[in-house]
C-alpha cells in the first residue's frame, strides 16, 4: 500500500478489527479517509482510535449540513444520546438546505411539530414547483 493510497475493504477491515491498531494509527488514516471526503469511513476510524475530538468536529459539520445519517453515525461513535436541542438545529440546517427528509426525521426525534409542519409545507412547495427544491 503506497503512503498515499487508501486501503481496499479487506485491508481496511484488517488494520480496524484484525490486527491491534494503535489509536494514533487510526486517527491518522480517519485524517486520510476525511481528506478524500470518504467521511463514514473516517468516523469509524475516530470512534476505533477514541479520537473524541475529531468526532465532535464531524458531529458539528454533520449538525451544519443537516446530515442525520453521519449524526447518528458519530453519535453512535461516541456513545451518546442527542439532546432535543441538538435534534432542532439539525433540523432546522437540514429543512434550510432542502433535505426534507432528514429535516423531518430530526424534528420527529425532537417532537418539535412546528418543524413537521415546515417541512409539510416545503414539500408541498416543491412538489407544486414540478418537483424541483
Amino acid at each position: 500500500m503506497k503512503h498515499q493510497e487508501l486501503p481496499d475493504y479487506k485491508e481496511k477491515q484488517r488494520v480496524l478489527y484484525l490486527v491491534k491498531t494503535a489509536p494514533a494509527a487510526l486517527s491518522a488514516l480517519g485524517d486520510r479517509y476525511l481528506a478524500a471526503g470518504r467521511i463514514a469511513d473516517a468516523i469509524e476510524c475516530f470512534g476505533l482510535g477514541n479520537d473524541t475530538d475529531k468526532l465532535r468536529t464531524i458531529l458539528a459539520l454533520a449538525e451544519e449540513e443537516g446530515d442525520v445519517q453521519f449524526f447518528l453515525q458519530v453519535l453512535k461513535a461516541l456513545n451518546r444520546e442527542a439532546t432535543r436541542e441538538e435534534w432542532n438545529r439539525l433540523g432546522e440546517q437540514a429543512l434550510r438546505r432542502g433535505r426534507l427528509m432528514f429535516a423531518r426525521h430530526a424534528f420527529e426525534k425532537s417532537g418539535n411539530t412546528e418543524g413537521l409542519r415546515q417541512v409539510h409545507e416545503a414539500g408541498k412547495a416543491t412538489a407544486d414547483d414540478g418537483g424541483v427544491p
